[in-house]
């Protein structure tokens, strides 16, 4: 006998099911449902154990069934192995698709050809029902040829699988069949319940159990969306098929328990009657809260807060069930805010293994023996903690490795660059550290090569990780530390992990291990296996929180149910507009009665059924709550079930998050928690006010409070401002009497304004001091004027920047800088300015002043200087200081590699250019002898520009570029720059940018005149071809090539002086200062030089970084230190100062 008992959810079912058990009963119950319902069975049964009662799966009964005919030895294809099989038969196919070749080689499209053949199968389709859609002449084209690509990979998995293996649906079959045979089953009652939807295969699987059991009865959910009437109807066409009379009753008795909310809810919420709607039109839904949160985060924490109302009402935490659909935004948000909060958290989803330790270890390992060795894998390997390099080593490696750009076959060789920053025995642990990984990896590339099959390298791969690499007993190390450290869940997946790398291997050899051996297709199949493996894990407390979806968490009837993510698409969940086939595809499938095409609609229908049983199932109070914003900020609207709560009931409040509310009581729950809302509430306050009078009203209570306030006690407060206050004291007065040490810290960061404070002399000359005196250059002087905190970071502390072994802007002006001095060098040696032969001539060309000058020579001759010295020359001498430098300069960073090399070819053209442009400048003038890289300081040849300050010796000291002594005993500075340095005279006044004018008082002292300061920009041509014609451009291109090498600063308004200096070597429009101008700058400059060094011999360090008025830029913007000073306009003391 089959009959058909159905229920509204406020029937108890299970009690009707357990007072109606006759003789030996077998109850077939979803596999996620079987622990719960063993509960549900002893606490009906009143007993405690199950003796004519088995709770059992359907899958479990059909191993039974051929276990009893001895037919359950068969090679089962699992879910993975088809995975595998299906990918493999893409790529084979791939040049034979032509609408799914783009979506071939990926990872979701496996998925979805693997969800269509598996539906395929469990739906009992046929290839028939596939022709008849082709042969109709109205279906779409592009449906046509899907449907042949489609049954070609189908046709193909089937004949792989045929006579092999036996797949989920073929095993479903095999148990079927053997159902039918089975005398188990003769004489036993077997009840069915907990399912809301059934399969094709399974409705038949359930009719063969009722032409062999004396009693088959199966318990249907009644809801209002018609999901139990699909239902019904496929058992009743199955078991007609059978010959076997089908009854259905509908119950009525044995009503669950409930508040009055909840019942009006269960029955009313989506029937929407008139007479519900009347009856509930007054009445005021006490046990249900409806919450409208600003964002997810807000939702999360709002959540929290409402299981700690309820758990300080005498609710436990078994009696809450969090259901929540989004599983992969809302989730991880609310099981991180239940952390914070102290609650523990069982997500009921299974779980993916890919960023398990042992996956990313393995995976690794796999991805540098098939591809070679990429630096992020071996990095990735190292990381995922199961090398057995101690972490100091991996750190070192790290940075070795980022420094100077390690990779590929660089691995494989002895490291060589980097011995001029590492100490010989550092140098040989890094080496040490290299030869360790690379050769225990390069033992499984030798495996792979020696092995003929993939059986072979498979079980020699499985060996090698646990010989070579001890995985297994590493593995079980984590495992036992995170359940030490009372960590359950990440133990329970930290194993299972473990346990499903090593199955998917068996999975892999059960595919092709027959098959020659091909590294690079094992690697692609595993990870086809690892990629799609979830494990399923169990609660590891019976008293706790658990969160899950409505399709899959089926608790115990719980008191109190909470919904998050009651928003649009998420609940119900919406079906994916993503697959294989279209919305219009789908409807003509539904047409020609093609289950496929239905399946949308029956899984809407599953939802809303779930929907209906997670709002219903509640006993005592519903909690919903919902999102106006996404995690990106995007809007987000309510779900309908709002909506038909709103409706239901029109006097709901739909209440705000606490969060959004305000500093208030709910937000009161624990410590950490309750301090963080309190110091964001005020944050805007002035904080020494603030905390001040609470620690002093608070300290002057007579009677101390022991415990947090709660929000019973802050409702007897008068106003929101007394309230705030209220709370305010208790929960310093808690801190005062539990955790004294962290209310300090909090007033100290009360009363924090983000101010560094100043160093003692005695400090800032045991930091800064050379000696016995105090020695800064002009660009430590200019840094401390950009940012007193950042000179105490850089130079006081020698924060180090780490440098990596590549070239940058630092590198190439290094490599600019020296070539050019040794070059310069070299032209004085071989006499460039001792011959001055034609120096009227070249005067009278260069000044351009007099009736009678002529133009700039252009004939082939001017292709020498005039002191001999040919551009091939200057060329060769370029050549042999670059080859020289490429080869020393950071151990080789310039030969290191072919990018490194094309950039010193481009160096070496600049340079060739800008050296031609230096041999000029100093053959033409009135220039007696150049210094290049010339020291001024004591001992040298110009001396240092000294002070005496606070009692201690002040010395200005550095290298010059270049100066030249001019005619007359005058002398300029040249600077070399990389960019497109320009002078700007009130900057330097206020210490921005005075390096010029440092090196000149330097080079001047009391011997010379300082009559010019000049940049030298060494940069390449640059020109913005937007909306230029091609003559226009050459133009321009000539007019910046002209004005590349120019010399750009200053010079003093004289005629002697300014007839020294040819016009096409200096800029358009040079600033001409004169002498009182010069002086002045001179004055100002150094009385900024003295008060930035005073700044520093005192030790003032404040965090007050500069910011140019002209185009905003501010000196934070660059910073590497950032983090360190944390500067926020927010903070009083926080300030720019403009220049």
């Amino acid at each position: 006998m089959l009959k058909i008992y159905q229920g509204r959810e406020n029937i108890d079912k299970e009690k009707f099911i357990y007072e109606h058990t006759e003789g030996e009963t077998l109850v077939i119950v979803p596999n996620q449902y079987t622990l719960v319902a063993e509960e549900q069975a002893l606490k009906y049964l009143n007993t405690s154990c199950l003796l004519n009662v088995e709770i059992l799966s359907m899958n479990r009964l059909g191993l039974r069934m051929l276990q009893e005919q001895g037919t359950d030895n068969v090679r089962m294809l699992d879910r993975y192995e088809r995975y595998m099989l299906l990918a493999r038969i893409i790529r084979n196919r791939e040049k034979q698709l032509d609408i799914f070749r783009t979506s071939a080689g990926k990872r979701n499209f496996v998925e979805m050809v693997h969800d269509f053949i598996a539906d395929f199968r469990q739906q009992e389709c046929t290839r028939e029902e596939l022709e008849e859609i082709l042969a109709d002449p109205e279906t779409d084209e592009l449906l046509r040829k899907k449907i042949r690509e489609l049954s070609g990979i189908l046709e193909e998995y089937e004949s792989l699988v045929q006579g092999k293996y036996k797949d989920v649906e073929d095993y479903v079959d095999l148990y079927t069949d053997a159902i039918g045979k089975s005398r188990e089953l003769v004489g036993k009652t077997v009840w069915v319940y907990g399912f809301d939807s059934m399969t094709a295969k399974f409705v038949r699987s359930l009719t063969e159990i009722a032409g062999v059991a004396r009693n088959v009865y199966v318990m249907v959910n009644r809801t209002d969306f018609g999901l139990e009437d699909v239902l019904i109807r496929s058992i009743c066409r199955s078991a007609e098929e059978k010959g076997l009379t089908v009854s259905v009753e509908t119950l009525t008795g044995d009503v669950l328990e409930k508040s009055e909310t909840l019942k009006r809810i269960e029955q009313g919420l989506f029937t929407q009657s008139d007479k519900t709607k009347i009856a509930s039109a007054d009445f005021r839904p006490a046990d249900l809260k409806v919450v409208e949160c600003a964002n997810l985060y807000n939702e999360a924490e709002n959540a929290a807060i409402e299981v700690y109302n309820l758990l300080h009402r005498g609710y436990r935490m078994k009696d809450i069930v969090i259901i929540c659909n989004d599983t992969e935004k809302m989730q991880p948000i609310v099981e991180r805010t239940f952390r914070e909060y102290g609650l523990p958290l069982f997500r009921d989803a299974r779980r993916s293994i890919r960023d398990s330790q042992v996956v990313g270890f393995v995976m690794n390992l796999l991805e540098i023996c098939s591809g070679g060795y990429r630096t992020p894998a071996v990095m990735a390997l190292l990381k995922s903690g199961l090398t057995g390099l101690e972490r100091e080593a991996i750190w070192n490696l790290e940075n070795y490795v980022r420094d100077f750009g390690i990779k590929g076959s660089m691995w494989t060789n002895p490291f060589k660059y980097g011995d001029f920053e590492y100490d010989p025995e550092e140098f040989a642990k890094l080496e040490e550290s290299r030869v360790e990984i690379t050769g225990r990896i390069d033992q499984l590339k030798v495996l792979a090569e020696e092995s003929e099959r993939m059986a072979d390298f498979i079980e020699k791969f499985y060996r090698y990780l646990n010989e070579v690499w001890d995985l297994r007993n590493k593995i079980r190390e984590i495992e036992d530390g995170q359940y030490n450290r009372e960590r359950f869940e990440e133990a329970q997946w930290t194993a299972q992990s473990y346990n499903e790398v090593v199955r998917i291997l068996g999975c892999v050899g059960n595919i092709m291990g027959d098959e020659n051996m091909d590294l690079k297709e094992f690697v692609d199949l595993y990870s086809v296996g690892i990629l799609n493996a979830e494990v399923g894990l169990i609660p590891p407390t019976q008293d706790g929180l658990t969160m899950g979806v409505m399709i899959r968490t089926r608790p115990a009837p719980p008191k109190v149910v909470m919904v998050l993510s009651a928003n649009e698409g998420i609940l119900p969940q919406t079906p994916s507009p993503e697959g294989l086939f279209s919305v219009d595809e789908k409807q003509q499938f539904a047409r020609h009665e093609f289950v496929l095409g239905s399946l949308d609609d029956l899984k809407m229908m599953e939802e809303n059924g779930a929907m209906y049983r997670t709002v219903s199932q509640a006993s005592e109070k519903l909690y919903v709550s919902y999102s106006l914003a996404g995690s990106d900020g995007s809007d987000m609207k309510p779900s309908v079930l709002v909506d038909y709560l709103k409706d239901l009931f029109p006097l709901l409040k739909i209440r705000k998050d606490a969060v959004s509310r305000g500093f208030n009581a709910d937000l009161i729950q624990n410590g950490p928690e309750s301090l963080r809302h309190m110091m964001n509430h005020f944050k805007e306050r002035p904080m020494d006010q603030m905390i001040g009078a609470l620690q002093e009203e608070a300290s002057s209570e007579e009677e101390e409070t022991e415990a947090i306030p709660t929000p019973a006690s802050a409702a007897a407060t008068e106003s929101a401002e007394e309230e705030e206050k209220y709370l305010a004291e208790g929960i310093l007065r808690w801190y005062e009497k539990h955790r004294p040490e962290q209310l300090k810290e909090l007033s100290r960061a009360g009363l924090d304004e983000n101010s560094a404070r100043d160093l003692d002399i005695d400090t800032a000359g045991r930091l800064y001091r050379r000696g016995e005196d105090f020695v800064f250059s002009a660009s430590k002087l200019e840094k401390y004027n950009h940012c007193p905190f950042e000179f105490f970071v850089m130079h006081g502390l020698r924060a180090e920047e780490p440098r990596e072994f590549r070239s940058s802007g630092r590198e190439i002006g290094d490599v600019y800088h020296e070539c050019i001095m040794r070059v310069s060098k070299r032209l004085l040696a071989e006499g460039i300015l001792e011959d001055k032969s034609n120096t009227e001539e070249a005067e009278a060309v260069g000044t351009g002043i007099g009736e009678g000058a002529e133009e700039p020579k252009t004939s082939e001759s001017q292709a020498k200087a005039e002191g001999g010295i040919s551009m091939e020359h200057l060329a060769e001498m370029v050549d042999e200081e670059l080859l020289k430098l490429s080869e020393s300069y950071r151990g080789g960073l310039f030969v290191s590699g072919d990018r490194e090399k094309y950039r010193m070819s481009r160096i070496r053209r600049i340079c060739e250019d800008a050296v031609q442009v230096l041999a000029e400048q100093l053959r033409l003038g009135n220039v007696e002898m150049s210094f290049f890289e010339e020291q001024f300081g004591r001992g040298c040849r110009f001396r240092p520009i000294e002070y005496t300050l606070h009692g201690q010796k002040v010395y200005i000291e550095g290298k010059i570029d270049r100066a030249d002594l001019m005619r007359g005993g005058n002398i300029r500075i040249i600077d070399y720059k990389t960019g497109k340095d320009k002078l700007d005279i009130e900057q330097m006044r206020m210490g921005y940018k005075m390096q010029l004018m440092v090196y000149l008082e330097g080079a001047s002292g009391d011997e010379y005149n300082p009559v010019g300061m000049f940049y030298f920009n060494i940069s390449d041509s640059e020109l913005n071809a937007n909306k230029l014609d091609e003559v226009k451009q050459q133009e321009q291109l000539a007019k910046e090539e002209g004005e590349r090498f120019s010399l750009r600063g200053a010079v003093l308004d004289d005629p002697a002086v300014l007839s020294s200096m040819p016009v096409e070597m200096l800029e358009k429009k040079p600033k001409k200062l004169s002498q009182e101008e010069f002086r002045a700058l001179r004055e100002d400059v150094h009385k900024t030089i003295e008060l930035l060094s005073d700044g520093i011999v005192r030790g003032k360090i404040d965090i007050s970084p500069t910011r140019l008025k002209k185009d905003k830029r501010a000196e934070c913007t660059y910073c590497q230190y950032r983090a360190i000073c944390k500067f926020d306009l927010t903070y009083r003391n926080n300030k720019y100062r403009q220049i």
